[in-house]
């Protein structure tokens, strides 16, 4: 559905569930924005996962994170060596990724990690301009205009039928509507929780372990 079908289901369902009109046009769009984060958020959906490529900088230690990225999100990193090839690292705790470097200053092993909006990796890259490729799980963006369209628009339309849903939670707790809301609230997280089996069950037949579910390739 367009962010205007969602308004307009989202509204049809409000004027059944509640005499209350205290509702504004406004208020619709803020509530299914809020549904579409809390939607989004719910689990790493492999529709919002894309890879970004940046550049090394000379002995970085650690870098910012992509801006369209969540935090700690970033499954995967390779980066170009001498050669020209891709060379993958193993991501780490934090915790762990911090001990090897005080253990090992001169450590090789091919590792990195990241913490809130920073991502750390070892061993440096000694030269500017070498491609580094990172996967991580992409931020929700604002449903704004008429046309736009929320990330399971495409392929898994079930979890727009939670957006509503959990809008209308969220309008119904306004209204004090507190049983009803939790109704609203518990059949979204059945709607996710279905598509998040489907899609673990499909993906176990073809995906390799650890392995990100596409790659989006975006400078940045």
């Amino acid at each position: 559905m367009q962010f205007s079908e969602l308004q307009t289901e989202l509204q049809a369902r409000l004027s059944v569930a509640s005499s209350n009109t205290f509702w504004t046009p406004a208020m619709i769009k803020v509530w299914l924005n809020e549904a579409n984060k809390w939607a989004c958020n719910y689990k790493k959906w492999p529709f919002t996962e894309k890879a970004v490529y940046t550049s090394s900088k000379a002995n970085a230690f650690y870098y910012d994170y992509p801006l369209e990225f969540k935090s700690d999100s970033i499954s995967r990193l390779e980066i170009e060596k001498s050669d020209g090839k891709m060379k993958e690292y193993k991501k780490v705790r934090y915790q762990d990724f911090m001990k090897y470097i005080r253990d090992n200053p001169d450590g090789e092993d091919l590792i990195f990690s990241d913490f809130r909006r920073q991502y750390f990796i070892n061993p440096v890259v000694e030269v500017n301009g070498r491609e580094i490729c990172l996967w991580g799980q992409e931020k929700p963006t604002e449903l704004v205009n008429d046309a736009d369209l929320t990330p399971f628009a495409e392929g898994e339309e079930a979890g727009e039928e939670a957006i509503i849903k959990r809008a209308l939670g969220i309008a119904l707790q306004k209204g004090k509507k507190y049983q009803e809301a939790s109704i609203q609230r518990d059949e979204a997280k059945l709607i996710l929780e279905e598509i998040w089996t489907r899609i673990q069950e499909e993906q176990v037949q073809y995906q390799s372990k650890d392995r990100p579910f596409f790659d989006v390739p975006q400078l940045f």
